[in-house]
């Protein structure tokens, strides 16, 4: 099978994750569309207009396609999980979607907050802790340090 990696490049720390709904008191009285769609975040018409042009342009999503999405917390890629869980629900095609965040343990980016929110979106998710700076400090010939290791 063809696998789609979905990435995005993003600068500065995790974003804040969005938080379900509270629930509400009149949860018995919901409808059951209503019930469905709670904690669902639907992203902006605008952004979806602009993917859905790309995605039909290139062609980028297939039927039995498996997406791996790179997800640091950003705004970026928490959009395009949104968007992607979006045309998830509404294509008549069926994919699956994967979600990957590189945890380089330094304490300038913990991106931890992202393991809850993404199970409760009941997605599959590759969290994987690797010291990125300390085998970038270590990796270089006669001291110096590779900065390439962080592009990975």
């Amino acid at each position: 099978k063809k696998a789609t990696i979905a990435t995005s490049s993003e600068e500065g720390a995790v974003a804040e994750v969005p938080q379900s709904p509270p629930p509400l008191a009149a949860d018995k009285k919901m409808s059951n569309k209503s019930k469905k769609n709670k904690g669902r975040i639907k992203p902006p018409p605008k952004m979806m207009r602009y993917i859905t042009q790309a995605m039909i342009q290139w062609e980028m999503i297939e039927e039995g396609d498996r997406l791996l999405l790179g997800l640091s917390g950003g705004k970026d890629s928490l959009s395009l999980l949104h968007c992607l869980l979006e045309y998830q629900r509404k294509l008549p095609i069926k994919f699956e979607i994967e979600i990957c965040t590189i945890d380089p343990m330094t304490p300038s980016f913990d991106p931890s907050p992202l393991i809850p929110y993404v199970e409760g979106l009941g997605l599959k998710y590759h969290y994987i802790r690797d010291d990125i700076v300390d085998r970038a400090n270590t990796a270089g010939k006669d001291g110096k340090t590779v900065s390439s290791l962080c592009a990975f």
